[in-house]
């Protein structure tokens, strides 16, 4: 695609006349007609406020790209591109935090039981049962559920985004 075929595309997307470009862009209708036309090329500043004007880079307004039909570059494409970078690696990263959660519960639980020290606390200290058996044992099992909700939701976000398709 031409610079021409381009810059007509955009004025015509922008719902905008040559007028009323030549007008933001101090030129006359004119030179933005052979420009169009590709008859002439604007000169380095016109092709920067351009860019600007349109939201795309001077290299997309500048560039023939044989073959290849590009959009432009414009702030809404980048944010499409990032939340589609986030959206596609959504459900393994929650079965990854899943993951690690029930595991770390897990690990948890094993070292109340091995420790040995829960015996002692049940015969002498029974005031503190709740702060040195109950309260990590609660957190340990928050983890394994908080864990299993993640690896849940990871599968089902999946499983959604395989039927979009």
């Amino acid at each position: 695609m031409t610079f021409g075929e381009k810059l007509q595309g955009l004025r015509q997307r922008a719902d905008m006349s040559q007028d009323a470009l030549a007008e933001k862009l101090n030129v006359s209708r004119q030179a933005v007609s052979r420009w169009e036309r590709g008859e002439t090329m604007p000169e380095t500043d016109k092709v920067v406020a351009l860019a600007d004007l349109f939201g795309v880079t001077t290299d997309y307004l500048l560039r023939e790209r044989t073959g290849e039909r590009r959009e432009p570059c414009t702030k809404e494409t980048g944010r499409e591109q990032r939340e589609g970078f986030f959206q596609k690696r959504l459900g393994k990263l929650a079965r990854i935090l899943g993951w690690t959660a029930v595991i770390w519960g897990a690990l948890d639980l094993l070292y109340l039981v091995l420790t040995g020290d829960l015996g002692e606390v049940f015969l002498y200290a029974p005031g503190l049962l709740l702060r040195a058996f109950l309260y990590p044992t609660l957190l340990a099992v928050l983890k394994i559920t908080a864990g299993i909700v993640l690896i849940r939701f990871g599968n089902q976000y999946e499983q959604d985004k395989k039927e979009r398709r």
